[in-house]
């Protein structure tokens, strides 16, 4: 056998700089922000400490590029499926809409890397958390509020912060959730539920979703604020520019 084609400058740096990403990716899925060096990336991805230095400066600029390596991808896929759904002839449905949602954030066959997706997003202890708030509006927030303007669209009768309050559950439940062995739940449900089946957890994860979207809300809307609401949903909802 050949040796393999060498590799031109310009892909040389992209490579390198794929390997420092999914190597520090490793090791913080391990061990939280504050305890894992700049050293310690170099070293697992097999290059020196200058090159961190040289493609991301810092090990805060390395992890704002590695937020975006797993969040990017997850966002757009979002995005996309949504905009297949509002090029459709009818509205989509809830049930639609939540599973455009949470789909790209689940693990699969197909995406096994997003396991890490939700601690490196959300839940990772350490240093960071500021600058992970931030990494979070900038990545999300735009196609949260289609989801959100899609959302009111197909659900008039919710206000616009009882359907926001209802997202931000169910990324907490997400978080939690999507993991291949939930504490206690074999116990609990008797052997019946198996939290390693990432087919039958879509489909459960979506259920409750489905249900606690469209259930009606006890509490009711500050004065003015449905009316608000719903106009600014009659003139948000849109198709999505997927670009």
């Amino acid at each position: 056998m050949g040796r393999p084609p060498k590799l031109s400058p310009v892909a040389r740096r992209i490579e390198t700089r794929r390997r420092l990403i999914e190597a520090a990716i490793q090791l913080f899925l391990v061990h939280d922000y504050d305890s894992v060096s700049i050293r310690d990336i170099a070293r697992s991805a097999g290059v020196t400490s200058a090159m961190i230095k040289y493609y991301f400066g810092d090990k805060p600029r390395l992890f704002e590029a590695l937020f975006r390596h797993v969040a990017g991808p997850v966002d757009a896929e979002r995005r996309e499926l949504l905009a297949e759904l509002q090029q459709e002839e009818r509205s989509p449905s809830v049930r639609e809409i939540l599973a455009a949602w949470i789909k790209p954030a689940l693990r699969s066959d197909k995406h096994p890397e997003r396991g890490a997706f939700w601690k490196i997003v959300t839940s990772m202890p350490g240093r960071p958390a500021r600058l992970r708030e931030k990494l979070v509006v900038e990545s999300f927030d735009k196609t949260n509020r289609l989801f959100l303007a899609a959302l009111q669209h197909a659900l008039p009768g919710i206000s616009q912060g009882d359907l926001a309050w209802r997202l931000y559950f169910l990324i907490g439940g997400l978080l939690y959730c999507d993991k291949p062995n939930l504490p206690g739940l074999s116990v609990v449900s008797d052997g019946l539920a198996d939290s390693e089946n990432a087919a039958e957890m879509f489909e459960r994860i979506l259920d409750f979703a489905v249900a606690g979207f469209e259930g009606p809300s006890s509490l009711q809307p500050a004065r003015g604020r449905g009316v608000r609401n719903k106009q600014a949903a009659a003139s948000a909802y849109r198709r999505v520019p997927v670009n």
